[in-house]
């Protein structure tokens, strides 16, 4: 059975959905922690301007873009 199909349990993983800066803030509990972005420009712009309007310095945001080639 290909992995895309298969479903782990609930306890495996802790949250189901698209990443997002509210997340990745309530995981680091700190403006302090340094954030590292990987993944398509749009989805790593969302993030970015969700840390920072969260009050994250951009200082802390950093960024490396992959995905397909345009």
């Amino acid at each position: 059975m290909p992995w895309c199909t298969t479903r782990r349990p609930r306890d495996q993983y802790d949250i189901e959905g698209r990443v997002d800066g509210a997340l990745l803030a309530s995981l680091a509990g700190t403006l302090d922690a340094h954030y590292l972005l990987c993944g398509p420009a749009d989805f790593m712009a969302d993030i970015h301007n969700d840390l920072a309007n969260r009050g994250v310095p951009i200082e802390r945001i950093h960024s490396e873009t992959f995905g397909p080639v345009s």
